[in-house]
């Protein structure tokens, strides 16, 4: 089972063994890149993980938003939602 908690712990060590000085936010950002997670679960983990310190506390859900798109890319940088958008403009197209 993937985990936000296991990742990020294993981020946030490798960055306090090489004095990265990564913020708590920059290793949660790099725990969910390209993993998939549910926006419910970022929200939560990011509330439990990351230093309020690190985010203005007014702009936490839009960057909930952002993390659970950064999640949700593949690596080629698309999104599932960009990638249905474009399979369905490419069936209009051709009907």
């Amino acid at each position: 089972m993937r985990s936000i908690k296991r990742k990020f712990l294993i981020i946030e060590e490798q960055n306090d063994r090489n004095n990265l000085g990564w913020s708590s936010y920059t290793c949660f950002a790099k725990a969910t890149k390209y993993q998939g997670f549910s926006r419910r679960a970022i929200r939560d983990w990011f509330y439990k993980l990351v230093d309020i310190e690190d985010y203005p506390k007014e702009e936490a859900n839009q960057i909930v938003r952002f993390l659970h798109e950064l999640s949700n890319r593949r690596e080629d940088n698309t999104s599932e939602s960009h990638l249905s958008s474009q399979k369905d403009l490419k069936e209009k197209v051709e009907t």
